[in-house]
């Protein structure tokens, strides 16, 4: 078994390789694949796995006779006290871990194999310039360009307080490089199918976002263009963005924004009456932090063999988000998790974190309805018929489009 801690992140850096090393022998070792599954069955009867510890909880009733571990120290470690250990047991299978030195719980792991309590266990550390994989010009240039924390974790593998990117994923680069896509591709992509949303990230105190998104047939996520404001009432803000662009049908905003102020009314009801009758619906979003971020990574994650990016910036937009992606750091998380910490640049993240997890794969998101009932809803006869007449399809989705036609007077059978 081959763990990581992302599925995908797993998959690109060994699931070719390994296939073109076992197909190049000179002796016949594989005899078949699953590439769902991520598994290669060799002619003694065993089976190779590549397991992501993102998703653990699927590997349970694997009872592996050797595990090796990548990246270990930013996997899950409830991955291993629940799932991994108990099921090497059976076969009291060994493990190798390799990894770059983080702090955590992986550390005190490390530890035990310098501990003489423990001889079984070995530890060593391996600096780059000890292996020769990377030239010395580059590991000078690594050098010349990181803290000296930083380069001692990721070259000398030493254990410092220095934190990697949060978005390790995202590549500023354009496409297939990257995740900045043209224009043309962008549109193509859009005609196979999917749906438009939106995500708001609100400002109490600082700058709010809205970002115009496209969620693909697959589930799929496109940054199609962002706002900011300062200092705006949500009605302004919906009025700015109407200028800009059209609304989207949906829009996921800042689960914060449910909380009742002073007055008994929420931002979240200030939303809801700044879009009245522009059939847009206003929906509270998800505010799991943790999972935000590796769905993200899921996405962002790019294997070599996408026709078009789970992920994607339109090229020339939502600069701001770029940056926030490109420079958010693991030390700008909150020390118990759950959050960007409140000193920290991050509207723009935040947004995208919303959207991700709204979207799903699919011709279109599911709402649930939020208009707002007075109390005469129900008690005044009103005629149904015509409301689900189909009135064409959309030139650009193939979506259905219904509406009402001409009838007579109100109550009317």
């Amino acid at each position: 078994m081959f763990t990581g801690p992302y599925l995908n992140q797993i998959k690109r850096a060994v699931w070719n390789e390994w296939n073109t090393w076992l197909e190049m022998q000179p002796q016949k070792i594989k005899t078949g694949e699953n590439g769902t599954d991520l598994t290669i069955r060799l002619i003694d009867g065993k089976w190779l796995s590549l397991v992501g510890l993102d998703k653990y909880d699927r590997t349970r009733g694997f009872h592996p006779v050797a595990a090796v571990h990548d990246e270990v120290a930013k996997a899950k470690r409830l991955a291993f006290e629940e799932v991994v250990t108990p099921a090497l047991r059976s076969h009291k299978g060994p493990e190798l871990d390799i990894t770059t030195p983080r702090g955590g719980w992986w550390k005190e792991r490390w530890e035990e194999g310098l501990n003489p309590k423990f001889p079984d266990i070995a530890s060593w550390k391996i600096r780059a310039d000890e292996v020769g994989m990377i030239s010395e010009e580059d590991l000078a240039e690594a050098r010349a360009t990181m803290s000296p924390a930083m380069y001692a974790q990721e070259y000398e593998a030493e254990f410092t307080n220095a934190t990697g990117p949060i978005f390790p994923e995202f590549v500023q680069q354009a496409w297939p490089l990257g995740h900045l896509v043209p224009p043309g591709l962008i549109r193509a992509e859009m005609a196979k199918g999917g749906y438009p949303m939106g995500a708001v990230d609100w400002a109490f105190e600082g700058t709010a976002v809205l970002q115009w998104l496209w969620v693909t047939r697959a589930g799929g996520l496109i940054v199609l263009d962002e706002m900011t404001c300062t200092k705006k009432t949500p009605a302004a803000m919906m009025t700015m963005a109407k200028a800009r662009r059209k609304l989207p049908g949906v829009i996921y905003v800042d689960y914060r924004c449910w909380g009742k102020e002073r007055d008994g009314r929420s931002v979240a009801d200030d939303f809801k009456r700044a879009v009245r009758g522009l059939n847009v619906a206003i929906v509270q979003a998800d505010k799991r932090f943790d999972e935000s971020i590796v769905k993200l990574a899921d996405l962002m994650t790019i294997t070599g063999d996408e026709e078009f990016p789970k992920f994607a910036i339109e090229s020339g937009k939502a600069p701001l988000l770029q940056r926030q992606l490109r420079e958010l750091s693991e030390e700008d998380v909150k020390p118990h998790g759950g959050g960007f910490k409140d000193s920290v640049e991050c509207d723009c993240a935040d947004a995208i974190r919303y959207g991700a997890m709204a979207a799903k794969p699919g011709r279109g998101p599911i709402v649930v309805d939020t208009t707002e009932k007075g109390p005469l809803w129900g008690k005044m006869p009103r005629n149904r018929a015509g409301l689900d007449t189909l009135t064409g399809f959309d030139a650009l989705t193939g979506e259905p489009l219904f509406g009402s036609v001409s009838h007579g007077p109100i109550g009317e059978a």
